[in-house]
Order: structure tokens, then sequence, then C-alpha cells
């Protein structure tokens, strides 16, 4: 399971290696994660209160990670209309419930006043007692910051979707690394458990090797119109190529999950993996996020952090469309799919020919754009025949294919080494100027001689 933090191994016989991948916190990695034991768990019947077939005994001590106070807005928010954003939407449905989100991730504390009442019991298979609550690393409360943070008086950060109530699901108990299947069966089970609890979407900001059992449980998701949102990983690796124990790219490269990218203020974030499965980008790069004890913030960076953006934009778009779309079934997950990549925009350089005119392999169809998710037009048609041949069944304008990967738009990539050359050049003459000038005559007034003091 690879995440934003250094990991270290669990004792031999507990649970799994959870990919927590996709992230990098200023102090954490995606790494993987360490061996975990098989759960036989019928995917029809868990639930919160599930008596998982193991006791995993990791008694759960909340991180002691501190922060600053915000000392200016973040990047993430200023670059969007978060009052247009919330004017339309703040994770409420139109029957008055909040939407419900699943954050699969290593728990969350709920301590910081940004949640106030916003995290409810989840599940901690290591913790039963916990029941989620409780984060001993300190990634799952970032990711629960992001998406529903905002109820601090003292602070103007605020969540993407505050009205938002999270659900912590502890994944796994402490840093970790590696990956293994049965970790990926134990994210299967997760996904499971999140849906028979009536869960409206799920943030995944980890990664893990493929496996039947996973691929199932994002299916099921699919046709029970979950929406799975997944971080690619921060590898910086071609996603397609990757097979045997180095395809730690699941459950992102799985068809029904929707799959982001990272980008900062300057284009596509370079830590980021790639390839044809990305769906979009989001913030990704110096992140403000509430800290998991104290009411501080800090700032971290990695795909783990742009997919819970993603995920409260899916979950604005739930709590105002939900009731007019139809929820709960795969013509749903498809409409959410499609609104959100064909509301995407340009993100910043980075890239030619990039985000907004096609996809591509490093920007898929480029940065989530909120106010455009939640104002464009709604269109409902053509659903059954376009997934029949895989395209999109909302098309908002016409984009103009990219002909080849995008390449680093440099304009000193030509001039560069012409510069260095010539830099280089003139401190070697001037050097050889001053040896010529003043070190070769003064050695041969002393006879080569060292001179004397």
């Amino acid at each position: 399971m690879r995440s934003a933090s250094s990991y270290t191994r669990p004792r031999p016989g507990r649970l799994a290696k959870a990919v927590v991948a996709t992230a990098v916190t200023a102090a954490v990695v995606l790494g993987s994660a360490a061996p975990a034991q098989a759960q036989k768990l019928n995917p029809d019947t868990v639930d919160f209160g599930t008596e998982w077939p193991e006791s995993f005994e990791s008694v759960c001590a909340p991180s002691e990670i501190t922060g600053e106070p915000l000392s200016e807005v973040p990047w993430h928010l200023s670059n969007t209309d978060m009052e247009a954003v919330h004017a339309q939407n703040r994770g409420t449905k139109a029957d008055g419930d909040p939407v419900k989100v699943a954050v699969i991730d290593s728990g969350a504390n709920d301590e910081h006043p940004t949640y106030k009442d916003r995290i409810r019991d989840g599940l901690d298979p290591w913790d039963p007692k916990k029941k989620g609550r409780c984060d001993a690393v300190g990634h799952g409360s970032e990711i629960a910051g992001l998406i529903a943070g905002g109820h601090d008086p003292e602070s103007s950060y605020i969540g993407i979707a505050p009205e938002v109530l999270i659900y912590p699901m502890r994944m796994y108990p402490e840093n970790y690394e590696g990956a293994d299947t049965e970790i990926s069966k134990t994210l299967a089970a997760m996904i499971n458990t999140a849906i028979n609890e009536d869960m409206d979407v799920i943030n995944i900001s980890l990664t893990t090797l493929p496996h039947a059992s996973l691929e199932r449980a994002i299916e099921r998701a699919w046709d029970e119109g979950v929406i799975v949102v997944a971080a690619v990983g921060n590898n910086t690796l071609p996603m397609d190529e990757m097979e045997g124990e180095e395809a730690t790219v699941y459950p992102a490269q799985y068809e029904k999950a929707l799959a982001v990218t990272a980008y900062n203020e300057r284009g596509w974030w370079t830590g980021s993996n790639f390839g044809s499965r990305v769906d979009v980008m989001a913030p990704g790069d110096q992140i403000w996020v509430p800290t998991p004890k104290g009411n501080g913030y800090k700032k971290v960076k990695g795909t783990s952090f742009a997919a819970p953006i993603v995920a409260g934009l899916v979950s604005l778009i739930t709590g105002k469309y939900g009731s007019e779309i139809g929820t709960g079934n795969a013509d749903w997950s498809q409409w959410v799919h499609d609104r959100v990549k064909a509301t995407a925009t340009p993100a910043p350089g980075g890239y030619e020919d990039c985000s907004g005119c096609g996809h591509n392999a490093f920007q898929g169809n480029g940065a989530v754009n909120m106010v455009r998710a939640l104002t464009a037009e709604v269109t409902t048609s053509g659903f059954d025949e376009d997934r029949e041949n895989g395209e999109t069944s909302m098309v908002l304008e016409e984009k103009p294919p990219v002909d080849q990967l995008p390449t680093v738009s440099d304009e000193w990539a030509d001039k560069r080494p012409i510069v260095y050359g010539s830099m280089i050049g003139v401190v070697l003459f001037l050097a050889v100027g001053w040896a010529m000038v003043k070190v070769i005559p003064n050695g041969r007034r002393r006879g080569w001689k060292p001179q004397e003091n």
C-alpha cells in the first residue's frame, strides 16, 4: 500500500499493507505496505458492526503532528470562486440529508475545530472501539479536512464540501511500506462495507496491486451509484506499463474509478504517475491541510491530496443533482464521471496542447472546474448508446484531439545549452587571460619558486 508517509512494518501476522498510495506530505511519501492476512468477509453482509475474522490488536495512539496558524488563503481555494461554488451546494442533498463520504485511509482524528461534528463513526478492524475516529498516522485526518473542513470560527479555512459527513475507515494502523494482494482483498472488503453502509462517495488516497475481488468491488460500486475517487500515485511512472508486483496503481487504474492526478500553480505536478486511465487533475502540491493534533495547519503534496478535492466536488454534484438525475445505479455513476470530465478546463502552464483540448496521459481531461461542474447545462441523453462505444455521454463543447502526448513546454530548452556553453567559454577565456597576464609573468620572475610571504 502506498501513501505519503514513510511507514514502518507492522509485526508479522497483522493485517495488511494497504498502499496509502498516492500522497506525499512534507514528511510522508507514497510507499508500499506490509503483508496482511486474508479476510474472508461476505461482501454483501459486511458493515460497520461486522466483527472481522481476525483481531489485529493494534491500539490506536492518535498522531501528535501539529501545525501552525493559517497565514494565507490556500491556493487550492483561491484559484476558484468558492463563494460561487458553495452558493450552488455545500454537501447537502435536496431532502436535507448530508452527502455521506467514506474515507478509506488511516482513520481520522476529530480534535481539530475545523471538523466540528462532521466526522462520524466508521470502521477500525485494528482497534474496533475507536470506530475509525483515531488516526495514528495523520494522513486520513488531512484528507477529511480537505473534504469537510471549515467549521473553525478562528480560521478562514474551508473544505470543498463542508456539510458532508465523513465516515473514516482505518485501512492501516501505522507507517509501513509494501503491497500485496492481501492488501487488495482488504481494500475490497472495505469498499463493500462502504457500499452496504449507503455511502454516496468513497475517497481512496492509496494504491495497491490489482486483484479480482478489488475489481469486483469497484464494479459493484459503479453499478450501485457509489462514486469511487482514487489517486493515481506519486512515483512519476507510466501506469499502463507497470506489471506484476510493480503494478501498484490500483484501484485508480480500473476504468470505473475516477482517477485523479495532481497539479500545482505552474502546471502538472511532476511527481504524479501518468497513463491512459488518468481522468482529471486537481490541486495537489503545497496544499494546506488541518493537522491531526491541535488547531494548526501544514502544507502537503501528492495525488493523495488531489483526490479528496475531486471527492468533495463529486459530493457537491451529488447534493445538487442527485435527486434530479437519480442516484443508486450505473447511469448515475456514468453521469457523474462524464460531468466531471466534460466540465474540466486547462490547468496552469506546464504542457503544450494540454488539458481543455482532449485527453492525454499526464492531465487526463483537464483540471476540475467546480463552478462549471455545478452550473453547466444538464444533459442526460445518450447514456446507453455512448457507453456501448466507450465514449463520454456528455459533451459541453468540442475539444480537438491531442495528436500526441505532451512534452514539457520550456522556451529555454533549445537556448539553454548555448547559453551554458557560452558562459563556460567566457569563464575559461577569463581564466586563461588572467593566467597569461598575471600568473605566468610572476612565475617567471621568481624562477617558479614559491612566493615568499
